[in-house]
């Protein structure tokens, strides 16, 4: 009888911790999913913020260049009219006196702070690339483990799309030197 009861404990301690080996496996494939997904997510949005910042930044200069012609409209025909005629009997277009006295100009302000915006919009898209490239990285590296990777996939992991999930953004010309080697 005291053997029975000494078995039956040694049974319950080894279910009791192959219950925890098998649930710590599943919480931490679980973990690198929601990991892997939200990076992803994180990664779009400051790309998106990024793409929407610089487009807001490209229509300022418009906007200014439009307001821009509107006061040189207004300006030179308020002094100069339609034409005039200069003292050597040549006529003068309003524009030719206009840029001559060099009354505004473009800031180039602007787009010093476009290119700056642009720098500072790729460096966070790379850090954040970098991040979930990490992530999967790590993931992978449990699956390709022996006993977490073998657990793992008893429990249906990977349950997310890997491939869609753990691929860089890059451009077409990058892309296609990777490909060829070239």
């Amino acid at each position: 009888m005291k053997n029975s009861i000494i078995v039956l404990v040694i049974l319950f301690v080894v279910g009791l911790i192959a219950f925890q080996v098998y649930s710590s496996t599943y919480n931490t494939g679980n973990a690198y999913e929601q990991q892997i997904q939200n990076l992803q997510k994180k990664s779009e949005s400051t790309l998106s913020n990024y793409s929407t910042q610089i487009a807001e930044m490209v229509q300022v200069p418009n906007k200014y260049k439009k307001d821009l012609i509107e006061v040189i409209k207004t300006t030179m025909s308020g002094r100069y009219g339609n034409h005039s005629v200069g003292e050597d009997g040549k006529e003068n277009s309003p524009m030719m006196q206009f840029i001559q006295e060099q009354n505004l100009q473009l800031d180039s302000k602007l787009y010093l702070n476009i290119q700056n915006s642009m720098v500072a919009g790729r460096n966070e898209f790379k850090i954040s690339q970098e991040k979930l490239m990490d992530a999967c990285r790590n993931y992978k590296t449990e699956l390709g483990s022996f006993v977490t990777g073998s657990l793992l996939k008893m429990q249906g992991y990977p349950k997310i799309d890997l491939e869609n999930y753990c691929n860089v953004v890059s451009d077409t010309v990058t892309k296609k030197t990777f490909e060829t080697k070239e």
